[in-house]
C-alpha cells in the first residue's frame, strides 16, 4: 500500500512539473501574439 502511494506521489510530482514547463513553454510562445494583438488594436483606436 505504501509503495502505491509513494508512486503516485512521485508521478504526480513528474506530472506537476511537466505541467508547469508547458505552461511556461506556452506563455513564451504566445506572450508575443498577445502583443501583437494588443498592439494592432491599440494601433486602429
Amino acid at each position: 500500500m505504501a509503495v502505491i502511494f509513494l508512486a503516485f506521489d512521485v508521478f504526480f510530482a513528474i506530472f506537476c512539473v511537466v505541467l508547469a514547463c508547458l505552461i511556461g513553454i506556452a506563455l513564451c510562445c504566445c506572450l508575443p501574439c498577445i502583443i501583437a494583438i494588443l498592439y494592432a488594436v491599440a494601433g486602429q483606436v
